[in-house]
Parts: C-alpha cells; structure tokens; sequence
C-alpha cells in the first residue's frame, strides 16, 4: 500500500503538534484509525503472524492509556516501530536462514562472491543492534525526558537517523567492496520494491521465490 509512507509521516507530524499544543487526542484518533485499517488488512490476508502482533499491541495500549492516558498510546509507536523492524531481520538471522540483506543483495545480482554475502550478513546484524538501541532510547527518553524532547526525537530524528544510518551503509559499502562488481542505491531501492517481505516469515519449503534455494546454500548461512 503505496499509501503508508504518507500515512506514517502524517501520524508523525500530527503526534508532534499534539504533543506541543498539549492536546493528544488528534493523535491518539489517528492512530486508532491506523491499527484500524492494519488490523482489517490482516484479517482479510488470514496473516496470523500480523494478527498476533496487532492483539499484542492492543493489550500493550490499553495498558498503557491506563497508565498515562492517551499520552500514553503515542509512547508505544516509536518503541513498537523499532522493535517490529529488528525482530524482522533477527527472524532472518537464525540458524538456517538467509539473512535479509543478503536476501536483497541476491536479488539484484544473483552472482554475488563469498566476501560480499559475509559483509551483506553483518550489516543485517547491524541493522537488528540499530533498531534495538533506538526502541531503547525511545522508550528511556518517555520515562525520563519532557514531553517535547522525546517527541522531537521519536517522532523527527529517529526517522533522521534511520535515513542516515543507511546512507552511511551505502558509503561504507562503496569502500569495502570497491572490488566487488556494484550494485548502485537505485538498483538496491528497485530490489526492495519489488521483494515480497512477507516470504521472509514462510519455511524455505512452502516458499516459491529464488531464495529458498539460497537458503540451502552453506555459504550463506549463518557467519558472525
């Protein structure tokens, strides 16, 4: 859904103005209305893993709306964000399993050399460590810092930093695989477009893609 990005920014923008105006019901609507249309989206996919998570959440809200109110609620989606982004690639680095980067590497070039899969593997665990420190100071800079302050990091700089953290990867990349046959930010963006994140969840066996053979593959699997 194409529309989501524009969805989540607009969350963002108007947590914020919540936040700073002190009226956080705008806010708190708006994201009843986004676990709304995600919790009808996944009953109409049967995605239980989706569902799973989605009724977790909720328990986690309400718990929350009745600690602080609806302050409260807007605590939980920066946290949540994060953590649901690193379980995503921790999912990926289990024994037995390609990680996700190496997922997306494969896909735009399917002849990719020992040395860029071991790189393309810790750059996964990377990005798990990232994700996990920004859940972390998410939730310290709720419990901890004024209201403004942990608004402006988690609804602005954590996205921020996000972005940089990649861009820094892509630089880093471009010097330690100088050697190495390149694949350019466009064509890496164009790969993620088209993958189907979903299959990241599914056995190897009850996949149809071109990684589940990849997953068979030794050299692949799990490196530190």
């Amino acid at each position: 859904m194409r529309l989501w990005p524009l969805l989540l920014v607009a969350y963002a923008l108007t947590a914020h103005l919540s936040v700073t105006y002190g009226y956080p019901l705008p806010a708190a609507l708006l994201l009843a209305t986004l676990l709304a249309v995600s919790l009808l989206r996944a009953l109409r996919a049967r995605d239980v893993g989706s569902l799973l998570f989605l009724g977790v959440y909720g328990l986690a809200t309400l718990a929350m709306f009745e600690f602080a109110g609806l302050y409260g609620m807007l605590f939980l989606p920066p946290v949540a964000i994060n953590l649901a982004v690193a379980m995503f690639f921790g999912r990926t680095l289990l024994p037995g399993q390609t990680d996700l980067i190496t997922r997306i590497a494969l896909h735009v070039r399917a002849d990719r050399s020992e040395r860029v899969l071991r790189y393309t593997r810790r750059v996964s665990w990377s990005w798990m460590w990232f994700c996990l420190g920004m859940a972390l100071l998410s939730a310290v800079l709720a419990v901890d810092a004024p209201l403004e302050v942990w608004s402006l990091f988690a609804n602005f700089l954590n996205y921020v930093l996000l972005a940089v953290f990649f861009l820094a990867e892509v630089a880093l990349r471009r010097v330690v695989l100088r050697d190495e046959p390149e694949s350019g930010l466009r064509d890496t963006l164009r790969a993620m477009r088209q993958m189907d994140f979903r299959l990241v969840f599914l056995k190897p066996a009850d996949r149809n893609d071109r990684f589940a053979v990849a997953d068979e593959k030794p050299s692949i699997k799990a490196r530190g």
